[in-house]
């Protein structure tokens, strides 16, 4: 029985304005396994209610040439952060698959809806990333995946 792995394949992270190319080797487990990928969609929406955007974005995006701690001790005045946490499509590996093919496919249906909101799959989060995918393992367990910084 596999472990479901969660994890963020930009690789870094941005300011929220865009979702970066994947890591490529991030996904040849899941290739060299034949398991299946459920990518999910982290999409900030509040920050202490106010809309997620330009003059908030810093406050939780640690991103470029910010240094972690002073970044931190902002990010730990923030009172409430939501967002919503979509749960894309699963994909089953196919024989054409490589790791581009399958990096790409997760990241364009990611983008897809981080940048087409949906309200039907909102779930309140805490700060974590930004985008992200998790591996099934053979028991079909549906994966966990815990915020991150």
């Amino acid at each position: 029985m596999g472990l479901p792995v969660g994890l963020c394949p930009e690789g870094t992270s941005t300011n929220g304005k865009e979702i970066l190319k994947f890591k490529r080797t991030f996904f040849d487990p899941a290739i060299n396994t034949q398991t299946p990928v459920l990518p999910m969609c982290l999409r900030y929406t509040k920050i202490d209610g106010v809309e997620f955007g330009e003059n908030n974005a810093d406050k939780v995006c640690w991103y470029g040439k910010m240094t972690f701690m002073p970044h931190f001790n902002n990010l730990m005045k923030v009172n409430r952060i939501e967002a919503t946490l979509s749960f894309l499509p699963k994909v089953e590996i196919r024989p054409d698959h490589d790791r581009r093919s399958l990096a790409d496919e997760c990241h364009d249906l990611i983008e897809d809806r981080y940048f087409n909101k949906s309200e039907s799959d909102e779930a309140l989060v805490k700060p974590g990333m930004a985008s992200g995918v998790a591996t099934e393992g053979p028991s079909n367990e549906r994966p966990g995946v815990s915020p991150s910084l």
